[in-house]
């Protein structure tokens, strides 16, 4: 039992999602405004939970990186683990939008 309790995934509760398919993130884009469209696209191409997307900071983005690069600061993630994810183009550009 302990060692079953130690190869526990981090995090603790574990949840099954529905994946959301293209044409649903069509379909959710097209009624967004730039605000919108960035944080779907942002969290959509990153994988990140909604939280952690809202916790980070300009300082945190690193766009001028090919490809563009995003530091997960531990003290946004659920199993307190930072990491870096990587940005798609479309995702930078609707970001850059929303920046101005």
């Amino acid at each position: 039992l302990k060692e079953i309790k130690h190869k526990k995934p981090k995090g603790g509760a574990i949840t099954e999602e529905d994946i959301i398919t293209k044409e649903t993130l069509r379909k959710i884009l097209t009624n967004c405004d730039i605000k919108g469209k960035a944080l779907f696209i942002f969290l959509a191409t990153t994988g990140l939970r909604l939280n952690e997307a809202l916790s980070i900071e300009i300082d945190d983005l690193k766009m001028e990186n090919d490809p563009p690069e995003v530091l997960i600061r531990a003290s946004y993630t659920k199993t307190q683990e930072k990491r870096v994810v990587f940005l798609t183009t479309e995702a930078k550009e609707y970001l850059l939008q929303w920046l101005e």
